[in-house]
């Protein structure tokens, strides 16, 4: 197939090589129309043979390369389309023939700035609700449940995954055309579920949490799990030292003997009718891990299996008298169920002697058996311990104050729920998992941020000590799957802690195996690479589950990022050290660049809804442009989504990671093909959390594009009864805490984040970059109290009185001076977009930015009063 193509080119181009794949140039003739003297290119025409193929292995591609700047598109798109609009290199392309239309329309990014600001219940109303089951325990400790949406099923679980057993509890008459379940977290933020079932004429409350059985629940008593014990099988083996050293953590945990762990559950039916109706109450079933239901008996309210019990149930606080009950229940009146199951069944014990049992707190030698808990230790008692512990917990952490209600309770509810899932013994080395898998690198990284976030920084340092003690001989952090990036992305986690905290003496300590790690980084760096070749310097290595062994940009860039910072925590113990790590970072981030940069003139053009087309790019080096296109023939489509490799795992991430600045014109094609082609609605396919463009859209002050994805994936990747996230939006892993890190991060960045930050220089903090409009009407508030940042704590309190015509705001951060605060800027947009007219107090206003921009002072403190 012949065409001719006429490429025009704005004034100072005087060289263009030429290059295809799949096609034949059979003619090249230049146009230098704009002045014959001056030796500039205006346009080239061309005729060419090519494929007729469309898509895959025998597409043709044409590259032009002149002297500023390179592109790749392919002839056959061009045929069908007339002409390639490429306005960022001055270029036009066109089919001879072909009927030039102006530009129209807007490209997605485009459009979502100009469309009011996305809310939850507009995302809410556009994506899919999909129930998640919930995760109860104590944090620390491995033992826990799972309770299905359905509140009748209960996995008894360890580490979220291993599922030992599981207990169906029927609740009312069946399945019916209409499943009416409602469910709830206590005080919307604790793991203690509460839930409805309506079934007509009865309404059906559940009320259910994880608690000690004869020990009082608080945090002396949770001892937690081994680290060791508790991650294993969910990533990599352990090796012959870390299994001996896990074997004799299990001696341990059985000579000291553990507090039984135990899952209550009240079930109370209440006629809610006006005439009598039936309740119907049932007897526990168990199914053994194989899928075998368990012959069940209950004597004296104790559930026994052979000689082994299982729990308790009593109704209206007597022993269960029959499999199953049916009570006519006037109207109003209500009957109680309460269920008790231990999370391991007791080894051949008398029931008698545990209905001897006075309040479940008779004492125990080490590893004698505990009692279950029976009627004598009220559900009450048990859910009044249960609440004071979570609360106590929670509240050692920071506080936000978000107006919107969701938001706020998914924060705090949050924060539980990534404690749940890390495990370790007081005092000890935690595993901070993420949800079934063990710890990695990279999607544990968000969860220590967190915890760092909100001032949680001792379980942040023995989080990331998990790693330093896993570190493998040759210097690298790698615990699940072979993914290579888990060292820079560590390493990173690493930096960013100390960037909270200061701590030389912590980073003296842990000095050799940081810079174990770094070596094994350049060591990598300066032998993978081909010399003389586009990858040159970048390391080959998978990054994820697909086996994709090649020089990935999301692999580079983190372990750039990972350099960085080492050399940046050791500037203070060891400055020449860290003086050599920084160049080795540098020229690393170099390397990517050049890398990125060749794969950008490689890849073909992809069209944008304005008209313009830019520049994609692949995954990694050896590709000849993104995955999803299939140009060498091979299959995407992986995990439920064709761009999995080019948005999830892709070359966005070096903008993430710092070696391309957000507003880098390579950048803007970046995130203008990614959202345009790669997103649904401002979320990325399958695991959205996995794409950091959210972050990346709020560094490049494109509020909507950030809100649009915030919201769009929360929505449908959370339960939006108990907020409890999924892994991939099929529904595939609960509990999933790297999506649930990422989101929390995300509404930190929200609320605040870092800019322009060096440990030399100081740097600026930003308030309130990315907060809906809506959360500053009038009489709403927005609070941090105790929040940490990288200048030490912050406080905020920001007051709308817009019916007034004025927001104050008022912000401390005690140790911004000391540390390095050199600006502060807060972002205080008006409701209906309106601009300030006044600003009384320090600094001044941008209202392109609806910012307000204070020089740090040594008082530590800003008050803000803007008036509309």
């Amino acid at each position: 197939m012949k065409l001719d193509i006429h490429v025009t080119f704005s004034p100072g181009v005087r060289d263009v090589d030429l290059s295809t794949r799949n096609a034949q140039i059979n003619s090249v003739e230049h146009d230098h129309a704009f002045d014959q003297h001056s030796g500039d290119i205006a346009g080239l025409h061309i005729n060419i043979s090519v494929d007729q193929a469309c898509t895959g292995r025998q597409k043709s591609l044409l590259t032009m390369r002149t002297d500023r700047c390179g592109f790749t598109f392919a002839p056959i798109d061009l045929a069908r389309v007339g002409t390639i609009h490429l306005p960022a290199y001055g270029v036009s392309i066109m089919q001879r023939g072909a009927i030039v239309s102006p530009p129209h329309g807007l490209s997605k990014l485009q459009l979502v700035e100009h469309i009011p600001e996305d809310t939850f219940e507009q995302a809410a109303n556009s994506t899919q609700d999909v129930p998640c089951p919930t995760l109860l325990g104590l944090g620390l400790d491995n033992r826990q449940f799972l309770v299905e949406p359905d509140l009748e099923t209960i996995r008894v679980v360890n580490s979220v995954r291993y599922r030992l057993a599981s207990v169906r509890i029927p609740i009312g008459r069946g399945k019916g055309s209409r499943t009416d379940v409602r469910r709830r977290l206590d005080d919307g933020v604790m793991p203690i579920l509460r839930g409805e079932k309506t079934d007509e004429d009865i309404c059906y409350s559940v009320t259910t949490f994880v608690a000690l059985a004869g020990t009082e629940l608080n945090e002396d008593n949770v001892a937690g799990t081994p680290f060791l014990v508790a991650e294993e099988g969910l990533g990599m083996p352990h090796t012959p030292e870390q299994a001996a050293l896990r074997e004799q953590a299990r001696q341990e945990m059985a000579t000291r003997g553990l507090a039984p762990l135990v899952l209550c559950y009240r079930l109370e039916a209440t006629n809610v009718s006006r005439a009598p109706a039936y309740a119907f109450l049932y007897q526990p079933r168990f199914t053994s891990a194989s899928g075998e239901e368990q012959p069940l008996s209950c004597s004296d309210g104790l559930l026994v299996v052979g000689d082994k019990v299982y729990g308790s149930a009593y109704f209206d606080d007597q022993p269960w008298p029959e499999t199953q009950l049916v009570v006519l229940l006037a109207p109003g009146e209500k009957v109680t169920a309460d269920y008790c199951f231990n999370h391991e069944p007791l080894e051949t014990i008398s029931a008698s002697r545990l209905l001897k049992q006075s309040n479940g707190a008779a004492e125990n030698t080490p590893g004698q058996e505990q009692p279950v808990v029976t009627a004598w230790q009220p559900f009450d008692e048990l859910l009044a311990q249960a609440r004071a512990y979570w609360t106590a917990k929670l509240n050692t952490a920071a506080t936000m104050h978000i107006p919107e209600h969701r938001i706020n309770d998914m924060v705090r509810a949050g924060l539980a729920h990534l404690y749940l899932v890390t495990y370790g013994e007081r005092n000890r080395t935690l595993a901070p998992c993420i949800g079934v898998y063990s710890p990695i690198g990279s999607e544990s990284s968000p969860i220590i941020q967190f915890y760092d976030s909100i001032g949680w920084h001792d379980i942040a340092q023995r989080s990331l000590q998990y790693f330093l003690d896993k570190q493998h001989d040759d210097g690298r952090f790698q615990n699940f799957g072979g993914y290579m990036l888990e060292t820079g992305a560590a390493l990173y986690t690493m930096g960013e802690h100390y960037r909270y905290t200061r701590d030389d003496a912590w980073v003296r300590s842990i000095r050799g195996q940081l810079v174990k790690a770094c070596d094994w980084i350049i060591r990598h760096h300066h032998e993978d690479a081909p010399k003389g070749q586009p990858g040159a310097g970048l390391i080959m290595g998978k990054v994820a589950d697909p086996e994709d062994h090649f020089r990935q940009y999301m692999l580079n860039a983190y372990q750039y990022l990972g350099l960085a910072r080492a050399a940046e925590m050791l500037r203070a113990v060891d400055t020449p050290l860290a003086a050599s790590l920084a160049e080795e970072a540098s020229t690393l981030r170099t390397d990517i660049r050049r890398a990125l940069a060749e794969s950008i003139v490689r890849s073909p053009l992809v069209p944008l809804g304005d008209g313009r087309w830019v520049p994609s790019c692949a995954p990694w080096v050896e590709a000849v442009g993104p995955d999803a296109f299939a140009l060498e023939g091979q299959l995407s489509y992986t995990h439920e989504a064709v761009y999995a490799r080019d948005s999830l795992l892709g070359p966005i991430y070096a903008i993430f990671a710092e070696v391309i600045d957000p507003h880098e014109q390579i950048a803007d094609f970046l995130v203008e093909s990614h959202y345009e082609h790669m997103c649904y609605e401002g979320a990325a396919f399958s695991q959205p959390y996995y794409s950091r463009h959210p972050l990346v859209h709020l560094r490049r002050g494109e509020i909507n594009a950030f809100l649009r994805s915030f919201y769009r994936a929360m929505a449908a990747l959370a339960d939006r009864e108990t907020y409890t996230f999924w892994e991939h939006l099929f529904g595939v892993s609960p509990h999933k805490t790297h999506e649930e890190g990422w989101f929390l991060m995300e509404v930190r960045s929200m609320l605040y984040t870092e800019t322009d930050f060096n440990l030399e220089g100081g740097g600026t903090l930003r308030l309130l970059s990315g907060i809906p409009r809506a959360y500053l009407a009038h009489n709403q508030r927005i609070g941090l109290q105790h929040a940490q940042s990288y200048f030490g704590t912050v406080h905020l309190d920001v007051q709308s009185h817009i019916d007034r015509d004025y927001i104050e705001a008022n912000v401390e951060c005690p140790q911004g001076q000391t540390r390095g605060l050199k600006n502060l800027a807060i972002r205080l947009p008006h409701p209906h977009g309106q601009k300030a007219k006044a600003l009384a107090g320090p600094g001044r206003y941008d209202p392109a930015t609806e910012t307000v921009w204070v020089e740090w002072s040594s008082e530590n403190r800003a008050q803000i009063h803007l008036r509309f």
